[in-house]
C-alpha cells in the first residue's frame, strides 16, 4: 500500500477508482491500518516525507483515521495504491 495526495476545489463524491492491469487506485479506509504501518514503519519508504516513520501502530492509526476524516470533507483525497497481486 502506498499513497498520494489530490486537493480538489469541487466536491467528488463518491471517490473514483482507477485500476490499471497491476495496480488499483482507491480512497484510504481504516482497512487498511497495518498495511500502511507496514509501509509508514520502514525508514526507507518515508525517507523523502516530512515525517519520520511511524514508531507504533497507534501513530498510524491516528494518521489514517485523519485521512479518514478529511476525505469525508470531500476536499481532500489520499488514493490507496494497491497492488492487484498481492491485495495490499
Amino acid at each position: 500500500m502506498m499513497f498520494f495526495r489530490l486537493r480538489l476545489k469541487r466536491n467528488i463524491f463518491p471517490l473514483p477508482v482507477f485500476e490499471t492491469e497491476r495496480l488499483i487506485f482507491r480512497p484510504m479506509t481504516m482497512d487498511d491500518l497495518n498495511d500502511l504501518y507496514d509501509l509508514a514503519s520502514l525508514s526507507k519508504t518515508v525517507e523523502h516525507l516530512p515525517w519520520g516513520p511511524h514508531l507504533n501502530l497507534f501513530e498510524t492509526k491516528c494518521f489514517l483515521e485523519s485521512v479518514v476524516e478529511k476525505m469525508k470533507r470531500f476536499r481532500y483525497f489520499e488514493w490507496g495504491i494497491e497492488l492487484r497481486k498481492e491485495k495490499k
